[in-house]
């Protein structure tokens, strides 16, 4: 199986590692993979590991897409002569339409990932066309069943995504009176992302000192240092640039808070989970895998009162915040691991190409 990854900035920024995972377990499994990322991009941490991306030009008039394209495939056609890939799997609303335009070009099948809930609408701009076989590959049930009554006879898979799950748990809160608090977020909601953190900001009311590890994008976007500096923080105050490639940073933390709802899947809080950090992260009905009690602390009403609230109460019962850990850990070991959403990518591939597959033909409109 020779697989095409085509991956716009938005997702490279937030979800590298699962393109990087994504690609190194197909390798293993003997396909060969290409990734191509927007021009100007430069290196990104993991994506490396799979050899040099292949570039093209993202933006343009949409006049201009398919000679756009055609630039692409005349690189992979360079790089491999005779070895044009069977799939194009495509992460990133922005770049539907020009990865099915590659793949069509390519000869290929298209895999789209709804990675996001507001991209199910987006499915029903693809009008049935016999060009190109064309498969919507899904993070979770919720999005699953969304596409299936929102765009009748689409063809869907159910591919999880997963987190990793380390030999060794965390051992969070060893010092309840001094937690390293982790707050992830890109700022799109930033509303909820200042609620969380002039929640955490006020702990120092009930005794906690906590030290805020917070992601750069989204303080910068919630006006966050500013905040800082009127409630006299700023000495307990983090800005971590570029998150995502600081996972191993994340996963030694005392609590991750994830406050945004913007019905995103982020790996970022599966891998949390997995490692048996306790996560609070805000109400998201769209996400599975927020489960109230069994995953994480699930905060219905985004309030600065209300984070301070539940994030105290896991504070002063550290070994209630342990067991909630392990029962996440649990949870991702059962059915969530990565492993698995890696082996239903590479089935949904083998589905789509197989002369048995009758998948949903679609192009952009």
């Amino acid at each position: 199986m020779r697989v095409l990854l085509i991956v716009d900035a938005p997702f490279a920024q937030r979800e590298r590692t699962l393109v990087a995972r994504l690609g190194l377990s197909l390798a293993d499994e003997g396909d060969r993979v290409h990734v191509a990322l927007p021009e100007g991009m430069g290196s990104l941490s993991g994506i490396e590991l799979l050899g040099d991306p292949l570039g093209f030009r993202a933006e343009g008039l949409m006049l201009t897409r398919s000679i756009r394209a055609r630039h692409l495939v005349q690189r992979i056609e360079e790089r491999t002569p005779g070895e044009t890939p069977d799939v194009v799997h495509v992460f990133g609303g922005s770049l539907w339409s020009f990865g099915v335009e590659v793949a069509t070009q390519l000869g290929a099948a298209a895999v789209l990932e709804v990675w996001r809930s507001g991209l199910c609408d987006r499915a029903k701009a693809f009008r049935a066309s016999p060009d190109t076989p064309l498969l919507y590959l899904a993070p979770d049930r919720t999005i699953e069943r969304r596409i299936l009554s929102e765009s009748p006879g689409a063809s869907v898979r159910l591919a999880r995504w997963g987190g990793h799950v380390p030999g060794s748990p965390a051992r969070p809160l060893a010092n309840p009176a001094t937690p390293s608090i982790m707050i992830l977020g890109n700022g799109n909601d930033p509303e909820s992302f200042r609620a969380a953190f002039e929640g955490v900001a006020r702990l120092a009311d009930a005794g906690h000192t906590p030290m805020m590890f917070i992601d750069s994008d989204g303080a910068r976007k919630a006006g966050i240092w500013k905040r800082a500096r009127e409630l006299k923080v700023l000495d307990r105050v983090t800005l971590i640039d570029k998150m995502e490639d600081r996972r191993d940073l994340v996963l030694r933390g005392d609590i991750v808070v994830h406050p945004e709802r913007l019905h995103e899947h982020r790996t970022i809080v599966l891998d949390a989970m997995g490692a048996g950090v306790p996560v609070i992260a805000g109400a998201d009905p769209d996400i599975e895998a927020l489960i109230d009690a069994r995953t994480c602390v699930v905060v219905a009403q985004p309030t600065a009162d209300v984070w301070s609230h539940a994030l105290g109460m896991m504070l002063d019962d550290p070994e209630g915040a342990r067991a909630l850990g392990a029962s996440a850990r649990e949870y991702i070991r059962d059915g969530r691991k990565f492993s698995a959403y890696a082996a239903a990518a590479h089935d949904a591939y083998e589905w789509l190409t197989s002369a048995d597959a009758v998948p949903f033909a679609g192009r952009a409109v």
